[in-house]
Parts: structure tokens; sequence; C-alpha cells
């Protein structure tokens, strides 16, 4: 493997080993989120020992991302740590990758978090093309009189893997504050083995979504092997999809999973969906929905699942039941 731009050959091959195959680097720089050296984080001791310049290293994510260069590749890998905002982080570079360095648990160290109620959005892609990779979005500010979300995609063609997006801290939520993804003017985006949602939390009577859909774009939305999360109230449901979102939305291998331990309640409906200018919402594969009393409580005539199969006819697409 050629080295990569500003790196040392060692260090290059540690972050082509990080970054993984799949993840196109080389011709941009490389630039380092990282916590100061203390004695629970050597990070930045170690990036210093081989050679990488201030100007390539630091714990804002607002620096880092005024330095890199849109539409050239750069990488920003983010060492494992909370890298804590006070404000909203909106990230507008245009294909570029983030890439988190902690991969072997659920919600990933490598974490962009906030705990400031005033934050509302934690973190906002309006960069086409964007690649992200193993990082945990936290929003962990409480919002009881205000509107808290994760993560909002507001680009094209992004796509986003390994990745956790949760708000944990969501008691007394009022309605309509608590997201942990919204999916805004995007298409043809694509989560693979995501988490999305949490179930240390209790929401109450709140009317809230784990994923909500606000855009008119007629993309594709792809979820592939990933964990939708929830907890807490009978009014909550896992997706959101008013009328004209347009497109379709695509579950495969996936788990909606909702915590009823306690006082927690059961979901009355898993899915909020209109029929109205929406093309479907197909769940197939290995998907499996529990924790809620029924899949919708008003038939939208667009949510669609695998039938049993038939021994001359196998898999068949056909409208759930109500």
């Amino acid at each position: 493997m050629g080295r990569i731009r500003n790196l040392s050959t060692e260090l290059s091959s540690w972050v082509q080993a990080q970054v993984g195959s799949d993840v196109s680097i080389g011709m941009g720089d490389v630039y380092f989120l990282v916590k100061a050296t203390s004695s629970t984080s050597q990070f930045r001791k170690w990036l210093q020992s081989n050679g990488v310049t201030e100007s390539h290293y630091t714990d804002s994510i607002t620096d880092i991302q005024n330095a890199m260069t849109a539409y050239r590749n750069d990488t920003l890998v983010v060492l494992p740590g909370a890298h804590s905002v006070t404000t909203g982080v909106t990230w507008s570079k245009a294909y570029t990758n983030i890439i988190g360095t902690h991969v072997g648990a659920m919600n990933q160290r490598s974490r962009i978090s906030t705990s400031t109620a005033s934050a509302g959005t934690l973190f906002t892609l309006t960069g086409e093309g964007a690649h992200i990779k193993n990082i945990l979005f936290s929003q962990e500010g409480s919002h009881a009189t205000g509107n808290a979300i994760a993560f909002y995609a507001n680009c094209h063609r992004p796509v986003i893997e390994n990745c956790g997006f949760r708000n944990i801290g969501a008691d007394a939520v009022t309605d309509n504050s608590h997201r942990s993804l919204k999916i805004g003017s995007c298409y043809d985006i694509t989560f693979r083995n995501c988490q999305i949602g949490e179930t240390s939390y209790d929401a109450g009577t709140a009317t809230s979504y784990v994923i909500e859909f606000s855009g008119t774009d007629a993309g594709k939305y792809l979820f592939y092997d990933c964990m939708i999360l929830g907890a807490g109230s009978a009014n909550a449901s896992f997706i959101y999809q008013p009328a004209n979102v347009g497109g379709f939305t695509l579950f495969k291998d996936c788990l909606f999973h909702n915590s009823t331990i306690s006082t927690l309640d059961a979901m009355t409906q898993a899915f909020s969906i209109s029929g109205t200018g929406n093309d479907g919402v197909y769940l197939m594969g290995k998907t499996i929905v529990g924790g809620a009393s029924a899949y919708e409580t008003t038939n939208s005539g667009v949510l669609y699942g695998e039938s049993i199969p038939a021994a001359a006819t196998g898999n068949v697409a056909v409208a759930l039941t109500y």
C-alpha cells in the first residue's frame, strides 16, 4: 500500500487497517479527533511520536472540519473518547470520511456527544457522498422542553456503517421532541449494522419516534442488519413517515425492539406511516418486530413484509394486516 498523503508509512498502514478496504482513502489528508493526553488517554502522545503535525489533530470537530478540503476524500479518524460539544455540529464537507477506531462494542467508544439541552440537533449531515463508520452519536442532554435529535441526515448518497444514534436524556420528554435519527432531504442513503435508539430511557406518555422521515425527495432509504430500539411510551413508534415523503424504505434483517420492562409500555403501533405519496416500507429477510401491540392501528396500505414461502412460488411481498 502506498503512503497516505500526510502520514508516515507506519501510521498510514495503521489508518488503512482501521478504515478497512471498503473505504477509499489516500487522495486527501488524514486528520485526527483526539483527546488531550491523560492517564486514561494516550492516543495524542502516540500521534505526536509518529510525527503527526498539530494542524492535523485536535479535540474540536469544528476546527478539523474547517481545515479539511471537500471533494478530495479527506478522512477524519476519531480516536476513542467522549468528544463533547455544547452546540450542534453541521458537517457540510462533501466526499469526506469520518471513521471511528473502536469497533468492537455496541455503543462505540469513539463518541460524539452533548449533554447541553440547548444543543438541539447534535449532528447534522449536509455533505454529499460522506462515508461515516464506527461512531456513536449520543444526545445526552435533558430536553423536557425542547427538541433533541441525535443525528439528522440532510444530504444525498451517504453511507453510514456500524454507527450508533441515541437519545439517553429523554425523561419527561414533551410530544414530538425526541428522535434518535431524522432523515430529511436525502435520497440514496444506506445504513449498515447500526444501532438506532436506546432502551435505557422512559418517554412517559409522550408521542415520540425513533426514526422520523421529513423530506420529500422520493429517495431510497436502505437499512441492513440494524437494530431499532425504543422504550417507554405507548404513544411512541419506531418509524414516523408522514405524507409525501415518496420513494421507498427497506429494512432487511433488522430488529425492532421496544422494551416493556418494569413501568415501560408497549407501543400501540410500531409504525406511524401515511399511505399518501409514499411508495412503501418493506420489512424483508429476518426482520422482527417486538414490544408493540400492532404493526399499525390504521392501515396505510404501504407497509409490506415477506409471506411464508410456498413451495412453488418462493417469497412474495404481501401487505401486512393491522
